[in-house]
């Protein structure tokens, strides 16, 4: 479960996950979807998809 967040920049709360993986890197993942079924596994999955998405603008 991710942690309800004000960040002083946003006009609106966020939800904050920190994800560990295995190797011990740490990855924090913050998003607006405010939903209580939005799990960090979610957040993950998502992150994953952006990246691929920031990846392939830098050609």
């Amino acid at each position: 479960m991710g942690n309800m967040v004000k960040l002083k920049e946003v006009p609106f709360l966020v939800k904050l996950f920190k994800i560990v993986s295995q190797d011990g890197h740490i990855d924090l993942v913050i998003t607006n979807s405010l939903d209580h079924n939005f799990r960090a596994n979610d957040g993950k999955e998502s992150n994953a998809v952006r990246w691929q998405v920031e990846e392939s603008h830098k050609g």
